[in-house]
């Protein structure tokens, strides 16, 4: 038998596809356009959804330990308990129902934020934290229900009074030495008084140096203790937009469903093509 008797042109091919769209083209445009109807009522009753982001900087803790900090909050609200989850953030029980989403992760780069030369740690210590929810008001109080999960975590309280114990350690140590080198000062000074004028040279360069490092603790206390009255387990660098952008948009559920029921309304068709074919050859 020759092979090529077999074959089928493929112009024919291409006829009976345009004759199958041809013939059910009413169908599928039918069941493409009820999708499309379905897709559109389901974006007009269904609530929208809003999100938005915020960016806190810890100096107590490294950025990927505070990832995963945030990150337990959206465990929680996994977890369907709403009251915990209200109690953790320090807002209502229907906030709380209201939020969809919660994620945190690494910020890479801040240079939009804050001049480096000033912050430089804010770079490896940034955290972007999004939050999505059908409630606005939300976004109203976020930040301070942010801080208050944060300041109340366990391990974030454990590395801040670490630290402060280690910043009046400093300043203890820092008013020690002053009130030492004060009180030589002091001497130096009546030692001065008592002396003639040979030598007096000396005495004054070591009064004036002896001056200088008490200048040098002095500012290291002072900025020791900013470091101390700033402390804190977070703090806001970028807070959350209040007018935040929608996360749904009606397309997509309108593609969505119109594109599903094109596909309903070809295969609706296959079957009444071969439907047809069976009942010719049954009637043959």
């Amino acid at each position: 038998m020759d092979t090529k008797e077999e074959e089928i042109p493929l112009a024919e091919i291409l006829l009976s596809i345009y004759a199958f769209f041809y013939k059910n083209f009413k169908l599928i445009a039918l069941s493409t356009f009820v999708g499309g109807v379905l897709g559109l009522i389901f974006y007009l009753t269904k609530p929208k959804v809003y999100k938005s982001t915020s960016t806190i900087y810890s100096s107590v803790v490294s950025n990927q330990r505070l990832v995963d900090i945030i990150n337990q909050l959206d465990v929680i609200r996994k977890s369907k308990d709403q009251e915990l989850l209200a109690k953790t953030l320090n807002i209502d029980s229907s906030l709380a129902t209201s939020i969809k989403s919660i994620s945190a992760s690494l910020v890479i780069d801040l240079e939009y934020l804050y001049d480096k030369d000033h912050n430089p740690r804010y770079e490896s210590n940034c955290v972007s934290i999004t939050f999505e929810t059908i409630n606005t008001e939300l976004f109203e109080i976020l930040d301070s229900s942010v801080l208050f999960y944060l300041s109340n975590s366990p391990f974030l309280n454990q590395k801040v009074n670490s630290r402060a114990n280690m910043y009046q350690k400093i300043i203890t140590k820092s008013n020690e030495e002053l009130n030492e080198l004060d009180s030589i000062q002091k001497l130096k000074m009546s030692l001065l008084d008592n002396k003639s004028n040979i030598g007096g040279f000396q005495e004054i360069s070591g009064i004036k140096s002896g001056e200088s490092e008490i200048m040098l603790l002095f500012v290291q206390k002072e900025r020791t203790n900013n470091l101390l009255n700033e402390l804190a387990a977070a703090n806001i660098v970028k807070p959350f937009n209040i007018a935040p952008e929608k996360v749904s948009v009606f397309y997509k559920p309108v593609f969505a469903l119109a594109f599903a029921f094109m596909i309903l309304g070809v295969f609706v068709g296959i079957i009444q093509h071969f439907n047809s074919k069976v009942r010719s050859y049954l009637k043959d």
